[in-house]
């Protein structure tokens, strides 16, 4: 009887685990809070509507990260059927963190968070230590070979944490198709 209760709080706590993990509720949320901006969503009936929409998403493969770092990249395009229209044709990229529930905004946006993602791999065990360390992050050349995401451009992400040059295209945000 006791081993019988034993496996099932075995697998109570791999469930929750599991669901806790796959669980993608707040972390969209988040990201329909950084992307209603690129919206002409303007009354409140409006914003119900897009926070109770889907959003497509997809997670994007990547290396050297721990499994707490999700990837997402959000596609949107101007729809001209729903209450409220997307003026941008673009993907978004986001990191999120599984653990602290931080999303930082990596592609597309005015306000790209590289720099504060960047300084979150330092702690909190951001980091996948069976493929990567702390000094990996130490120099462009080190974090470009062994962290990878896809559709993002790390080389040009990394120049920009000395220097906030404007043109940098992994930088440069999405640009309205309609003003």
């Amino acid at each position: 009887m006791r081993n019988l209760i034993y496996i099932f709080l075995f697998f109570a706590v791999c469930t929750k685990t599991n669901a806790q993990k796959l669980d993608t509720t707040l972390m969209l949320f988040k990201a329909k809070i950084c992307l209603l901006e690129y919206s002409n969503v303007k009354s409140n009936n409006e914003v119900l509507d897009f926070f109770n929409r889907d959003l497509p998403f997809t997670f994007l493969k990547s290396k050297g990260f721990s499994n707490r770092l999700l990837f997402v990249e959000v596609p949107i395009a101007f729809d001209s059927i729903s209450a409220y229209k997307f003026v941008y044709n673009y993907k978004f990229i986001f990191a999120y963190n599984c653990e602290s529930n931080v999303i930082y905004r990596l592609k597309g946006f005015r306000d790209n968070e590289f720099n504060d993602f960047f300084r979150a791999l330092h702690s909190a065990n951001n980091i996948d230590y069976n493929v990567a360390s702390e000094t990996d992050l130490s120099s462009m050349k080190k974090f470009v070979t062994t962290f990878k995401v896809d559709n993002l451009d790390f080389e040009c992400l990394y120049k920009t944490l000395k220097k906030r040059p404007k043109n940098k295209d992994c930088i440069v945000p999405a640009k309205p198709l309609i003003d």
